[in-house]
């Protein structure tokens, strides 16, 4: 389990290297283990807000934030219960909007398209958005079926996309 974080942290990460944190407003739809809080947190950012909308989820993830960040790091985080169908922000906040391996978990299709909408409704025009989703054509989509079929599945529903229906949804 700590390998397949630590692998998927590094590949999420990758897509925004470059990218320059310094004042920005960054949404993290999807916080669960609050890592990509912990890492960013160091990049000289304005503002980071994580949403779930698990309570339990978020009391976790604070208390981990907590121990792990000194109290300035800390100030710049919030945590916040929230549905990714209805983010509760005004349109064009955000300087990057992120969503790790978050909305595949959505089982209803509108509501995941609903998700992609709002993400894009709260990130600036010149703004960045960077989601990841599994893959339908990778190796990961037979283990996920096999794990599925078993009940061995660790995380439950996940809708794996094609490229073009990724496409589809981020137009």
């Amino acid at each position: 389990h700590w390998a397949y974080i630590a692998t998927k942290a590094l590949s999420d990460w990758a897509l925004l290297a470059g990218m320059d944190f310094k004042g920005k407003r960054i949404l993290n739809v999807g916080c669960c283990e609050p890592i990509d809080e912990l890492f960013f947190a160091r990049q000289g950012l304005r503002r980071w807000v994580a949403v779930d909308q698990s309570q339990p989820i978020l009391a976790a993830a604070q208390d981990v934030l907590n121990r792990e960040l000194s109290p300035p790091l800390v100030g710049r985080i919030a945590l916040c219960a929230a549905n990714a169908g209805c983010l509760p922000f005004p349109d064009a906040v955000f300087d990057l909007v992120a969503s790790f391996s978050t909305l595949e978990h959505i089982p209803d299709p509108a509501a995941r398209q609903q998700a992609f909408a709002e993400i894009a409704r709260v990130t600036r025009p010149e703004g960045h958005v960077a989601i990841t989703v599994p893959n339908r054509y990778s190796l990961f989509f037979f283990c996920h079926r096999q794990n599925m079929r078993r009940g061995t599945g660790e995380y439950g529903y996940a809708h794996l996309y094609g490229p073009r229906e990724l496409r589809v949804s981020l137009e």
